[in-house]
């Protein structure tokens, strides 16, 4: 390896181009030029930052594109391209307005200066109704320049988690946007692309982002990032040497160790648990692990007449899914000792609630589980009028979650025996998200968390009815309601409780409404998922409780120093 503090040494770099800045640069990159090379379970979907909302996708396009507020290691919620915010307090006592002090001297990584006129852009683009961040970013209100580091936000009604918003809305140049003719977000659904879904410009720690979709993406550390100034403390953590990064999807998880254990890859996330033993018996790999704040769950057509993928064959006249004592046997069926020992292998948490003990409204009540009695599940379905069971089809998609695919193998088995003929329909995520979108399934998986710490971001996108109206806030509730859930009673709990000043109350109200979602069985929590990462023992990284790999904080010890 080059030692870069030589200047003479420079043209020795492996990238002459990127040395050249590491020359100029005000705040220099580390002395040693390191490539990390890291493979994932499967690839991204688009570098614009308001087009998809994934977990993955957001950890990675967050690199390049920054919110106002974001999270340190630990979650806490620290200033990003936003020095300050204020409540601007009513006569009544309440606020709807928060005035926003912007970071100044910031510059996007083609060197657009950052101003309010990129934040009052990228909170109405993200507001707009194709954009995957509309549901969150509607929350925020309108937007208003009040001088080029100022902005002034209006939520219409007090919003009591205004300030985690703003960690889940990424800002972009308007110049540059208007300039590529991407001022709205491209339907991915659709198949509708902007120039801002394969180029990015952001403010944040990587930039030059090159995707070959299915192939690679490759990214640089950004030089002039505003956040290398006294060694990283405004991150709340310490930075890393990373200067290059090269990210490779790799579906199969056995590929990926290959990879690994090869040193063609330098780390790996999503791995099985059954790969901690290997790992940790070869001296030159190591694991890192935690539990993520995120559920894995099932969700049901508790809408539709009948069941959106029947076929010719079935004779069912309506949807057994509509019936709370059907999803609660189906609940029943499954053998979640079963799953822990064969599925999960002890890494991942079974669990009853949907949302994890890191959020504001969980309760240890909530994490029991039904006991598993097939014999009475099948009696509920008889009383439920399905005494021979029925058909229907298990979505799950094949490349999403470390487990996924043997997961619902495993409960398609469980079903199936109590009388519920369960045809599993397995799916790349890029197929099975647009598809779920589009047409809806009669039971599907999906996870949810991430670095969300309040139950009221699982409550209004999941669990509450589709809005519906002329109102600035329509079409934001139960974005992500996939299974039609339309609960008045459910509904009034989650509108009290997003509004609602006194955190007790609020607390509590949240808590009813978890406690009616698990008592009608909406949904059907299934494991709080396990991280596990391998990587070369050179490498020193951490998960956050996220499970986000945050690339600029990854220091790669070199193999070895080149004379000057």
């Amino acid at each position: 390896m080059t030692n870069s503090s030589d200047p003479c040494c420079l043209q020795r770099l492996r990238n002459t181009a990127f040395a050249a800045l590491l020359c100029t640069a005000v705040l220099p990159l580390p002395v040693f030029s390191e490539t990390l090379r890291f493979a994932a379970q499967g690839d991204i979907a688009t570098l614009d930052p308001h087009a998809k909302n994934d977990r993955f996708n957001n950890a990675m396009v967050q690199h390049l594109y920054e919110p106002l507020a974001m999270r340190g290691p630990d979650l806490k919620v620290i200033p990003g391209l936003a020095l300050t915010w204020v409540p601007i307090p009513a006569k009544n006592g309440t606020s709807n307005l928060w005035r926003v002090t912007l970071r100044p001297g910031v510059t996007f990584h083609e060197g657009q200066p950052f101003t309010a006129d990129d934040v009052v852009f990228s909170i109405t683009r993200a507001q707009s109704p194709q954009s995957h961040l509309q549901s969150a970013a509607s929350e925020l209100g309108r937007v208003r320049r009040i001088d080029a580091t100022t902005v002034e936000f209006d939520t219409r009604k007090p919003n009591p988690l205004f300030v985690e918003t703003l960690t889940l809305i990424p800002i972009m140049s308007q110049a540059w946007a208007k300039a590529h003719g991407a001022e709205l977000p491209g339907n991915l659904s659709a198949a509708q692309e902007t120039y801002a879904h394969r180029h990015a410009n952001g403010t944040g720690p990587l930039r030059n982002a090159v995707w070959k979709p299915d192939v690679s993406l490759t990214m640089d550390a950004n030089a002039g990032w505003w956040a290398r100034a006294n060694e990283g403390r405004a991150t709340g953590g310490s930075l890393g040497n990373v200067t290059q990064v090269v990210f490779q999807p790799i579906q199969s998880v056995a590929t990926r160790v290959a990879a690994l254990a090869t040193d063609a890859v330098d780390l790996v996330v999503d791995l099985s648990p059954n790969d901690r033993a290997y790992l940790g018996s070869n001296k030159a790999m190591k694991t890192v692990s935690g539990i993520e704040n995120r559920i894995i769950y099932f969700g049901f057509d508790v809408k539709s007449p009948k069941l959106r993928q029947s076929t010719t064959a079935d004779t069912l006249q309506d949807n057994p899914l509509k019936k709370p004592w059907v999803r609660q046997a189906l609940w029943q069926a499954i053998d979640y000792a079963t799953l822990q020992k064969q599925v999960l292998k002890g890494e991942h948490q079974p669990t009853g609630a949907m949302v994890t003990p890191l959020t504001t409204g969980y309760a240890p009540a909530l994490d029991t589980l039904p006991r598993f009695d097939p014999a009475a599940a099948r009696a509920q379905l008889a009383q439920a009028g399905y005494p021979n069971g029925f058909a229907l089809n298990l979505n799950c998609p094949s490349d999403r979650h470390p487990v996924d695919e043997v997961l619902c193998k495993a409960v398609a088995n469980f079903w199936s025996k109590v009388g519920v003929t369960t045809r599993l329909r397995l799916q790349p995520k890029t197929q099975y998200f647009a598809e779920l979108e589009k047409t809806g399934a009669d039971a599907f998986l999906m996870g949810w968390g991430g670095a969300t710490t309040d139950a009221m971001y699982s409550l209004k996108p999941l669990m509450h009815s589709a809005a519906s109206g002329a109102s600035a806030s329509a079409g934001v509730a139960g974005q992500f309601n996939y299974g039609g859930i339309a609960d008045p009673s459910l509904d009034a709990l989650i509108d009290q409780a997003e509004t609602e000043q006194n955190p007790i109350l609020r607390t509590s109200l949240m808590l009813q409404a978890l406690q009616k979602v698990k008592q009608e069985a909406y949904v059907v929590p299934l494991y709080r998922q396990a991280i596990l990462w391998g990587m070369q023992t050179r490498i020193s990284a951490a998960p956050r409780a996220d499970n986000r790999l945050e690339i600029f904080r990854v220091r790669v010890q070199p193999d070895k120093i080149a004379a000057p």
